[in-house]
Protein backbone atom coordinates (compact mmCIF):
# COMPACT_ATOMS: atom_id res chain seq x y z
CA UNK A 1 0.00 0.00 0.00
CA UNK A 2 1.20 3.30 -1.14
CA UNK A 3 1.22 6.36 1.36
CA UNK A 4 3.10 9.33 1.38
CA UNK A 5 3.25 12.14 4.29
CA UNK A 6 1.77 14.96 2.40
CA UNK A 7 2.25 18.49 4.17
CA UNK A 8 -1.29 20.31 4.80
CA UNK A 9 -2.57 22.10 2.43
CA UNK A 10 -3.03 25.52 4.31
CA UNK A 11 0.98 24.92 4.25
CA UNK A 12 1.18 24.29 0.76
CA UNK A 13 -0.37 27.54 -0.29
CA UNK A 14 1.64 29.66 1.91
CA UNK A 15 4.62 28.06 0.15
CA UNK A 16 4.01 28.58 -2.90
CA UNK A 17 1.00 31.07 -2.96
CA UNK A 18 -0.72 29.03 -5.81
CA UNK A 19 -4.35 27.12 -5.35
CA UNK A 20 -2.82 24.53 -8.20
CA UNK A 21 -0.71 23.02 -5.41
CA UNK A 22 -3.60 22.72 -2.96
CA UNK A 23 -5.91 21.13 -5.80
CA UNK A 24 -3.52 18.14 -6.89
CA UNK A 25 -2.99 17.49 -3.06
CA UNK A 26 -6.96 16.77 -2.43
CA UNK A 27 -6.79 15.09 -5.70
CA UNK A 28 -3.85 12.29 -4.37
CA UNK A 29 -5.86 12.40 -0.84
CA UNK A 30 -9.10 11.11 -2.60
CA UNK A 31 -7.15 8.85 -4.86
CA UNK A 32 -5.27 7.44 -2.03
CA UNK A 33 -8.69 6.34 -0.62
CA UNK A 34 -10.18 5.13 -3.66
CA UNK A 35 -6.80 2.83 -4.03
CA UNK A 36 -7.62 2.11 -0.14
CA UNK A 37 -10.90 0.63 -0.65
CA UNK A 38 -10.02 -1.08 -3.73
CA UNK A 39 -7.49 -3.53 -1.79
CA UNK A 40 -10.03 -4.06 0.99
CA UNK A 41 -12.16 -5.36 -1.92
CA UNK A 42 -9.88 -6.93 -3.35
CA UNK A 43 -8.91 -8.84 0.10
CA UNK A 44 -12.85 -9.43 0.11
CA UNK A 45 -12.97 -11.92 -3.36
CA UNK A 46 -9.58 -13.55 -2.24
CA UNK A 47 -11.25 -14.67 0.41
CA UNK A 48 -14.66 -15.49 -1.52
CA UNK A 49 -13.02 -17.25 -4.40
CA UNK A 50 -11.22 -19.35 -1.46
CA UNK A 51 -14.42 -20.95 -0.14
CA UNK A 52 -16.02 -21.64 -3.50
CA UNK A 53 -13.29 -23.54 -5.45
CA UNK A 54 -14.24 -27.00 -5.61
CA UNK A 55 -11.92 -29.58 -3.60
CA UNK A 56 -9.79 -30.63 -6.85
CA UNK A 57 -7.95 -27.69 -6.06
CA UNK A 58 -6.31 -29.07 -3.41
CA UNK A 59 -5.44 -32.41 -4.95
CA UNK A 60 -1.92 -33.60 -4.58
CA UNK A 61 1.02 -33.11 -6.95
CA UNK A 62 2.20 -36.72 -7.54
CA UNK A 63 5.57 -35.61 -9.00
CA UNK A 64 6.38 -33.74 -5.81
CA UNK A 65 5.09 -36.10 -3.66
CA UNK A 66 3.28 -33.73 -1.57
CA UNK A 67 -0.11 -32.70 -1.18
CA UNK A 68 -2.23 -29.75 -0.08
CA UNK A 69 -4.83 -29.21 3.18
CA UNK A 70 -7.63 -31.54 2.99
CA UNK A 71 -10.75 -29.53 3.20
CA UNK A 72 -11.71 -27.48 5.99
CA UNK A 73 -15.08 -29.68 6.80
CA UNK A 74 -14.21 -32.65 8.45
CA UNK A 75 -16.41 -35.34 10.49
CA UNK A 76 -15.61 -33.25 13.70
CA UNK A 77 -14.14 -34.55 17.28
CA UNK A 78 -16.35 -36.60 19.51
CA UNK A 79 -15.90 -36.86 23.14
CA UNK A 80 -14.87 -40.44 22.38
CA UNK A 81 -12.08 -39.34 20.32
CA UNK A 82 -11.23 -36.88 23.60
CA UNK A 83 -10.92 -39.68 25.29
CA UNK A 84 -8.87 -41.98 23.45
CA UNK A 85 -6.40 -39.22 23.05
CA UNK A 86 -6.28 -38.76 26.56
CA UNK A 87 -5.48 -42.39 27.56
CA UNK A 88 -2.78 -42.74 24.88
CA UNK A 89 -0.52 -41.33 27.44
CA UNK A 90 0.80 -38.62 24.48
CA UNK A 91 1.43 -35.01 24.99
CA UNK A 92 -1.60 -33.31 25.20
CA UNK A 93 -2.79 -30.08 22.77
CA UNK A 94 -2.26 -27.98 26.19
CA UNK A 95 1.13 -29.02 26.71
CA UNK A 96 1.98 -28.37 23.08
CA UNK A 97 0.39 -24.35 23.21
CA UNK A 98 2.35 -23.87 26.33
CA UNK A 99 5.55 -24.93 24.33
CA UNK A 100 5.04 -22.94 21.63
CA UNK A 101 4.01 -19.81 23.22
CA UNK A 102 6.98 -19.98 25.54
CA UNK A 103 9.30 -18.83 22.07
CA UNK A 104 6.69 -15.82 21.93
CA UNK A 105 6.23 -15.26 18.19
CA UNK A 106 4.54 -12.42 17.53
CA UNK A 107 2.12 -13.39 14.91
CA UNK A 108 1.47 -17.08 15.76
CA UNK A 109 -0.10 -18.49 19.05
CA UNK A 110 -0.04 -22.21 20.21
CA UNK A 111 -4.11 -21.93 20.04
CA UNK A 112 -4.57 -21.60 16.58
CA UNK A 113 -2.22 -24.09 15.73
CA UNK A 114 -3.76 -26.76 18.35
CA UNK A 115 -7.12 -27.32 16.72
CA UNK A 116 -5.44 -29.16 13.76
CA UNK A 117 -4.46 -31.91 16.18
CA UNK A 118 -8.40 -33.33 16.61
CA UNK A 119 -9.04 -33.97 12.41
CA UNK A 120 -10.90 -36.63 12.09
CA UNK A 121 -11.30 -37.77 8.29
CA UNK A 122 -12.68 -41.20 7.34
CA UNK A 123 -12.85 -42.10 10.49
CA UNK A 124 -9.36 -41.79 11.75
CA UNK A 125 -8.46 -38.90 14.00
CA UNK A 126 -5.15 -36.74 13.86
CA UNK A 127 -3.51 -36.75 17.19
CA UNK A 128 -1.01 -34.52 18.84
CA UNK A 129 2.75 -34.67 17.55
CA UNK A 130 5.03 -36.32 19.23
CA UNK A 131 7.51 -34.17 21.59
CA UNK A 132 11.03 -35.16 19.40
CA UNK A 133 9.17 -33.72 16.70
CA UNK A 134 8.45 -30.14 17.80
CA UNK A 135 11.35 -28.42 17.38
CA UNK A 136 10.87 -29.10 13.94
CA UNK A 137 7.86 -27.11 13.49
CA UNK A 138 9.82 -24.04 15.44
CA UNK A 139 12.15 -23.93 12.89
CA UNK A 140 9.61 -23.66 10.28
CA UNK A 141 7.53 -21.29 12.19
CA UNK A 142 10.91 -18.92 12.40
CA UNK A 143 10.77 -19.00 8.69
CA UNK A 144 7.48 -17.88 8.13
CA UNK A 145 7.25 -15.47 11.14
CA UNK A 146 9.76 -13.71 9.26
CA UNK A 147 8.15 -13.68 5.97
CA UNK A 148 5.24 -12.16 7.86
CA UNK A 149 7.42 -9.38 8.61
CA UNK A 150 8.61 -8.89 5.41
CA UNK A 151 4.95 -8.96 4.13
CA UNK A 152 3.52 -7.46 6.56
CA UNK A 153 0.22 -9.08 6.12
CA UNK A 154 -1.67 -11.71 8.20
CA UNK A 155 -0.72 -15.31 7.62
CA UNK A 156 -3.74 -17.85 8.29
CA UNK A 157 -2.47 -21.36 8.72
CA UNK A 158 -4.23 -24.25 6.90
CA UNK A 159 -2.19 -27.31 7.66
CA UNK A 160 0.13 -28.40 9.76
CA UNK A 161 1.05 -31.77 11.50
CA UNK A 162 -0.31 -35.09 10.43
CA UNK A 163 0.13 -38.22 11.94
CA UNK A 164 0.75 -41.35 10.17
CA UNK A 165 -2.79 -43.15 10.08
CA UNK A 166 -4.30 -39.60 9.30
CA UNK A 167 -1.95 -38.49 6.65
CA UNK A 168 -2.79 -41.88 5.14
CA UNK A 169 -6.68 -40.91 5.34
CA UNK A 170 -6.19 -37.76 3.80
CA UNK A 171 -3.94 -38.87 1.05
CA UNK A 172 -0.70 -37.75 1.88
CA UNK A 173 2.11 -38.80 0.40
CA UNK A 174 4.15 -40.98 2.25
CA UNK A 175 6.66 -39.17 2.83
CA UNK A 176 5.22 -35.86 4.02
CA UNK A 177 6.95 -33.25 5.79
CA UNK A 178 3.11 -32.95 7.43
CA UNK A 179 4.34 -35.94 8.51
CA UNK A 180 7.99 -34.71 10.22
CA UNK A 181 5.92 -31.72 11.83
CA UNK A 182 8.27 -29.08 9.98
CA UNK A 183 5.88 -28.27 6.98
CA UNK A 184 2.86 -25.75 7.36
CA UNK A 185 0.56 -24.81 4.20
CA UNK A 186 -0.82 -21.14 4.79
CA UNK A 187 -2.58 -18.08 2.72
CA UNK A 188 -1.31 -14.60 2.95
CA UNK A 189 -4.19 -11.79 3.01
CA UNK A 190 -4.54 -10.06 -0.39
CA UNK A 191 -1.53 -11.64 -1.95
CA UNK A 192 -1.47 -14.07 -5.21
CA UNK A 193 0.25 -17.48 -3.37
CA UNK A 194 2.43 -17.34 -6.62
CA UNK A 195 3.27 -13.66 -5.02
CA UNK A 196 4.38 -15.12 -1.61
CA UNK A 197 6.18 -18.06 -3.10
CA UNK A 198 8.28 -15.52 -5.23
CA UNK A 199 8.91 -13.87 -1.85
CA UNK A 200 9.70 -16.87 -0.04
CA UNK A 201 12.23 -18.57 -2.38
CA UNK A 202 13.80 -15.19 -1.92
CA UNK A 203 14.49 -16.06 1.53
CA UNK A 204 16.65 -19.22 0.95
CA UNK A 205 20.05 -19.02 1.81
CA UNK A 206 19.47 -16.75 4.72
CA UNK A 207 20.73 -17.84 7.93
CA UNK A 208 18.18 -18.13 11.18
CA UNK A 209 18.40 -19.39 14.34
CA UNK A 210 15.99 -22.10 15.95
CA UNK A 211 15.06 -21.03 19.48
CA UNK A 212 14.05 -24.32 20.15
CA UNK A 213 17.48 -26.00 19.72
CA UNK A 214 20.03 -23.00 19.65
CA UNK A 215 21.02 -24.20 16.60
CA UNK A 216 21.26 -22.05 13.70
CA UNK A 217 20.33 -23.28 10.40
CA UNK A 218 20.24 -21.91 6.59
CA UNK A 219 16.78 -21.83 4.76
CA UNK A 220 16.28 -23.77 1.47
CA UNK A 221 13.58 -26.10 2.09
CA UNK A 222 10.11 -27.03 0.13
CA UNK A 223 7.84 -24.33 -1.34
CA UNK A 224 4.75 -25.60 -2.97
CA UNK A 225 2.11 -23.07 -4.94
CA UNK A 226 -1.05 -23.82 -5.00
CA UNK A 227 -4.32 -21.97 -6.03
CA UNK A 228 -5.39 -20.92 -2.78
CA UNK A 229 -2.43 -21.47 -0.48
CA UNK A 230 1.53 -21.64 -0.14
CA UNK A 231 3.25 -25.03 1.12
CA UNK A 232 6.51 -24.37 2.93
CA UNK A 233 9.09 -26.96 5.19
CA UNK A 234 12.58 -26.75 6.29
CA UNK A 235 13.91 -30.06 4.79
CA UNK A 236 17.77 -29.98 4.19
CA UNK A 237 17.15 -29.34 0.01
CA UNK A 238 15.53 -27.13 -1.85
CA UNK A 239 12.65 -28.04 -3.99
CA UNK A 240 9.55 -26.47 -5.68
CA UNK A 241 6.24 -27.21 -7.50
CA UNK A 242 3.29 -26.49 -8.67
CA UNK A 243 -0.23 -28.15 -7.10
Amino acid sequence: MLHHDFPCTSEISRKFHTPFLSDLYTDLMAEQDRIDQLEQRIDQLTALVASLLPESNLASDASSGEEGPEPVEDEGVTEDDISMAATRGGPTAQEFAAYFDGFDFPNFSGGEITPYFSRTRGGVSNSVPPKHLWPNFIQTVVVLQHLRQVLGRPITLASTYRSPDYNRAVGGASQSEHVKFRAIDFQVSGLLPAQVAQVLRSLRGKVFLNPATNKSFTFRGGIGVYATFVHVDTRPNESNWVG
